[in-house]
């Protein structure tokens, strides 16, 4: 029974760990724009936020190149916490 119990607190603190911990590199595709300019959005995210966009995320910056030179801009301050989840419904 005990055993149970250490089970069930060792997946709840990994589960929690999952959603606000933002330890994984991520970032988006690189838009490319007639061949000149880029841009680039990256971060570190939770795993929630890299599988389902719902969790946490650090040090997100928006990066430019425009003819080789190359600008980068913060888009976030400390820790942040978002649920960017998209619900489509069709009507009939």
């Amino acid at each position: 029974m005990k055993l149970i119990g250490l089970i069930i607190i060792v997946v709840v603190l990994i589960a929690i760990f999952a959603f606000l911990a933002p330890v994984f590199p991520a970032s988006s595709e690189r838009s490319e724009y007639f061949g000149v300019a880029s841009a680039q959005v990256t971060a570190d995210v939770s795993l929630t936020f890299l599988v389902s966009h719902c969790g946490a995320y650090v040090n997100a910056q928006y990066t430019t190149n425009f003819l080789g030179i190359q600008s980068s801009h913060p888009l976030s301050k400390g820790y942040n916490f978002s649920c960017n989840v998209q619900v489509s419904s069709s009507s009939s």
